[in-house]
């Protein structure tokens, strides 16, 4: 019982935890940038990392798809994986070098 009244307890107390922080009302920028590039590089940045997860999965897919495609010997399924490989691999460089090509862009327009 008494366990069951602490927790009920805690409960109903938790808004007061929650105020104690002392704020008066004023957001902080969540984004953390104050510039439309600055938004832009972070929005790019994440956006880069992501798509690098999903480069990565996609070579160790296209990699168990070349060595399932190697063992039955067909030519092919085999020509098709290495053309899927080379375009996974197309892929990855444009992603990495996505931030370059941002950055050159920046300072192209910066510059106009």
């Amino acid at each position: 019982m008494d366990r069951r009244f602490f927790l009920l307890l805690f409960i109903l107390m938790m808004p007061v935890f929650v105020l104690a922080n002392g704020s008066e009302g004023i957001f902080e920028n969540p984004i953390g940038s104050n510039s439309f590039e600055a938004l832009l590089q972070a929005v790019l940045k994440n956006l880069v990392r992501f798509a690098s997860l999903i480069a990565i999965m996609a070579i160790i897919i296209v990699g168990f798809r070349w060595v399932i495609a190697a063992a039955s010997g067909n030519p092919t399924k085999i020509e098709s994986t290495k053309k899927m490989f080379w375009w996974v691999l197309i892929g990855t460089v444009l992603i990495v070098g996505a931030t370059a090509i941002t950055d050159a862009v920046i300072n192209f327009a910066k510059n106009l």
